[in-house]
């Protein structure tokens, strides 16, 4: 039992010689730094008031700030930038009960224009699509009362977002198609 102990005692004691050498030492990593002031490229911030905890345990809670109320009292209100995103695409549906003059001034003039009987069809043929907008005498106003997007080639598939984009693109265009 004896030779037991003895074997345990001997691997004991390096053990507790190497955790204790595993420790680090006071000012063995470097010098202690001042927190409340960090520079980089000779910009300096000054942290006042910073929280500090003499338990190791301790939990230190930060003051809640709401945000919005933070930045109001940086920037007025009235000085803050409004932001807007413009539409990137155009439906055709926005052009209906709009007479000739209205189109043509935000699209130029049509492609094609064709009459049927008594409706007008303005074609604007773009390399995404073929729009057709419908004229109809309403109330002694000729107005567009109907629209339609087809693909460019027959029987081909609708790509009714690139369409759109088309749309909004020759609106964007003084002029309109060229």
């Amino acid at each position: 039992m004896r030779r037991v102990f003895h074997h345990y005692n001997t691997w004991l004691l390096p053990l507790v010689v190497g955790l204790a050498g595993c420790q680090q030492l006071p000012g063995a990593v470097g010098p202690k730094t001042d927190s409340s002031n960090i520079s980089w490229k000779g910009l300096t911030i000054q942290r006042d008031n910073v929280p500090t905890s003499k338990e190791p345990d301790e939990n230190i809670e930060a003051e809640a700030v709401d945000i919005d109320e933070a930045v109001s009292a940086i920037i007025p209100e009235a000085e803050l930038p409004v932001m807007t995103v413009a539409p990137q695409d155009l439906d055709p549906r926005v052009f209906l009960e709009q007479s000739t003059a209205q189109l043509k001034s935000r699209l130029g003039a049509p492609t094609t224009l064709r009459q049927e009987g008594q409706v007008n069809i303005w074609q604007y043929q773009l390399p995404e699509c073929v729009i057709d907008f419908f004229f109809y005498d309403k109330a002694g106003t000729v107005v567009a009362t109907h629209t339609n997007m087809r693909s460019p080639f027959l029987g081909g598939a609708l790509d009714e977002a690139a369409c759109k984009l088309a749309l909004f693109k020759i609106d964007q265009t003084p002029g309109g198609v060229q």
